[in-house]
């Protein structure tokens, strides 16, 4: 299967957004957030930005990232209408993002993949910060046989990637993979 060039990335998710896609909350931002020091938080692929809301009404000082310039503007009306001065937006790549060392209290990447950044968000993540790592690996297949390769998981693939890191929570038995882990 071929990989979409970044403009048809781009355009791809503009459009669905633009048809009134939004971001859930997830479960696993609202179970495993608190147990992270409040401080700086990561939302990378972040989408309409209801987890990164939802971590901004909880304390945190949220960047959300995304590529997708629409679902940053309704993220942004979001925000705008609670009030909230700790949450700011970016349309970025997240490839082309400046992931500062030591940084983060908390990451959270919710169904999005790119291997290539394994390393810098560990690097980003402060001592003793928290990664809440969320997205489909192989068994999506089952439910999708179209849906591309590249962006499943393998399983256990994030407990190597980060196997450095304390595991507080694993998960790949079903279509989706949940690794909760803290920097050592």
């Amino acid at each position: 299967m071929a990989v979409a060039s970044g403009a048809e990335v781009v355009r791809k998710w503009n459009e669905r957004y633009r048809r009134g896609r939004k971001t859930p909350l997830r479960d696993s931002v609202v179970r495993f957030s608190a147990f992270a020091s409040l401080g700086e938080a990561l939302d990378m692929a972040c989408g309409t930005g209801t987890n990164s809301i939802y971590l901004a009404e909880k304390g945190f000082k949220v960047t959300g990232v995304d590529i997708s310039r629409e679902a940053i503007k309704v993220a942004r009306v979001s925000a705008k209408r609670k009030g909230l001065s700790n949450v700011v937006f970016k349309v970025l790549d997240l490839a082309k993002f400046s992931f500062k060392p030591e940084r983060y209290s908390l990451i959270v990447c919710t169904y999005f993949l790119d291997r290539s950044l394994f390393s810098r968000m560990k690097r980003s993540l402060k001592r003793g910060g928290l990664l809440i790592y969320e997205t489909y690996n192989e068994n999506y297949l089952r439910e999708r046989p179209d849906f591309n390769r590249d962006y499943l998981l393998k399983k256990g693939e994030l407990l190597k990637a980060f196997g450095d890191m304390e595991v507080l929570f694993y998960d790949d038995t079903g279509n989706v993979t949940l690794f909760i882990g803290v920097r050592a």
